[in-house]
């Protein structure tokens, strides 16, 4: 009696935090909670603040202390196994994303091929053996692929949402910005770090799901498919991109680059900075280092503010009326 109570038991706590890992945390209660925090959360804090708005906003039942890995293992001795259903796996819960790849079956491969092929070409470009717009233009490739794999086109306002709150939804995007005529090959390969962390995600998480690859190899990638992993990579990506923007500046200023280039790159992370807190993280570390300095300048200072607060209207219209999270 005891054990079923205790199975039972095991199985609401797992029910809500599926609920929780589904959540959309696009929402904009989070997103203002987020912003709000200083100094920035890392990668590792964030799933407990994550946790601990959840149960204070959505779900007063919510158990911030429950871990799926815990009892995993226990689950699975006791239950008959089902191969089908896919809704565990052995390190937990599987993620909303793992479930997607699951579910595409053979379609995933060819984003397996194309992120795979990709990566291994953008390690060839940084030591100098091909040009860096052959990996670039395959990694692009494959987020098309993930995209339609993912969201089969529709053509209505929903399906556009869709897209663009993916984590490859703003590259094919940023891509365009690499393949302008006469673009420096020197930031083609900078540009190579934001496409292959983004790939190496989704990479991971194929390799894991799709169920086609052997053992080894699934075993050899399920650390970086973590959710502590999974957010150091996102947060690595997410600075990663503003570096660049900065320096394309930077390079359009010393006419290294055409001055339609950081424009057309920064319009993209702005669409990035609208929907990644991971990116708004990024801006704030840059505040961190830039507003101590600035803010002792007088008139400097006045300058500084309203360029920000400018910059955030500019990405976030929707809050242009109101006061700007800090």
């Amino acid at each position: 009696v005891v054990g079923r109570v205790a199975q039972r038991r095991v199985g609401g706590m797992e029910e809500k935090y599926q609920k929780f890992v589904d959540f959309d945390w696009s929402d904009e209660r989070w997103q203002a909670y987020l912003s709000g925090l200083y100094p920035p959360p890392g990668y590792k804090q964030v799933l407990k603040f994550k946790k601990k708005w959840y149960r204070r906003n959505i779900d007063a039942e919510f158990d911030e202390t429950y871990e799926p890995s815990a009892s995993a293992s226990a689950s699975s001795t006791s239950a008959p196994s089902s191969g089908s259903s896919g809704a565990a796996t052995g390190a937990g819960i599987m993620p909303d994303e793992g479930k997607k790849w699951a579910a595409m079956g053979a379609k995933s491969s060819i984003c397996l091929s194309s992120y795979a092929s990709g990566l291994g070409l953008a390690l060839a470009a940084v030591i100098g053996l091909v040009d860096a717009s052959l990996p670039l233009a395959l990694l692009t490739g494959g987020f098309f692929s993930e995209l339609l794999c993912k969201h089969p086109i529709r053509f209505n306002k929903e399906w556009l949402q869709e897209i663009v709150q993916e984590e490859v939804g703003v590259m094919p995007f940023m891509a365009v910005v690499f393949f302008m005529p006469g673009f420096n090959k020197a930031f083609r390969v900078l540009g190579l770090m934001p496409f292959s962390l983004t790939a190496l995600m989704s990479l991971t998480m194929i390799c894991r799901h799709c169920g086609a690859l052997p053992g080894f190899v699934v075993r050899a990638v399920t650390p970086l498919t973590e959710v502590s992993v999974r957010y150091q990579l996102m947060q690595t990506k997410a600075d990663s991109e503003v570096l660049l923007g900065v320096a394309l500046v930077v390079g359009a200023v010393g006419g290294v680059c055409a001055p339609l280039t950081p424009l057309l790159f920064w319009n993209v992370l702005s669409m990035r900075y609208a929907i990644s807190p991971w990116t708004q993280a990024s801006f704030r570390k840059v505040d961190g280092l830039l507003s101590p300095v600035l803010g002792r300048i007088p008139g400097v200072s006045t300058l500084y503010g309203k360029l920000k607060d400018v910059l955030h209207n500019f990405a976030m219209p929707s809050e242009a009326g109101g006061s700007r999270p800090r």
